[in-house]
């Protein structure tokens, strides 16, 4: 017969490893959630880029206006193939989304919510497909505008610091 006290060990070693099981997945989960952050982080700094340092507007070439959009593209698929629908420390696609929103200069943003291109664009193929891309990232951003507007750079830099505050908590 087995007493309550010899199985004191084997339930603290049981225990212990579980709790250390434990810990281990959350570490994992954690590199994931920094690693895309990261990404998000440094694909917005590609996209602005594109920003011409003495007017603060895009710099509205095909090949800017195409850079911007197909990083932007790229940057979801980024994050629906490391996240997908799974949620990581309560962070979905949608604040990932969010986070690039955020992270982009107001010139982009502004330029992608107008969704038009100007008059510098030769008619084409290549004009059609920036078009269609930028169709798409207006989309993709449709709920990131609403939630946080077309701010200034100022009040921009306050939700984003607000984002980091609750997604740290």
């Amino acid at each position: 017969m087995c007493n309550k006290s010899s199985l004191l060990p084997e339930m603290v070693a049981i225990s212990v490893s579980l709790l250390a099981t434990f810990i281990a997945y959350l570490a994992v989960r954690y590199q994931v959630l920094s690693l895309c952050q990261s990404q998000v982080s440094e694909k917005a700094k590609e996209c602005n880029k594109n920003i011409n340092p003495t007017t603060q507007g895009v710099i509205e070439t095909p090949q800017n206006i195409s850079h911007i959009v197909s990083t932007i593209i790229t940057t979801e698929q980024l994050i629906n193939r490391t996240i997908g629908k799974r949620f990581y420390f309560l962070i979905t696609k949608a604040s990932l989304i969010d986070q690039l929103y955020l992270q982009l200069h107001t010139s982009i943003i502004d330029y992608i919510i107008r969704n038009t291109i100007t008059k510098t664009f030769a008619e084409g193929q290549v004009k059609y497909h920036i078009m269609l891309q930028l169709d798409y990232c207006n989309k993709l951003f449709k709920k990131s505008s609403e939630k946080y507007g077309n701010a200034t750079p100022e009040e921009i830099n306050k939700k984003l610091k607000e984002y980091k505050r609750n997604i740290n908590v």
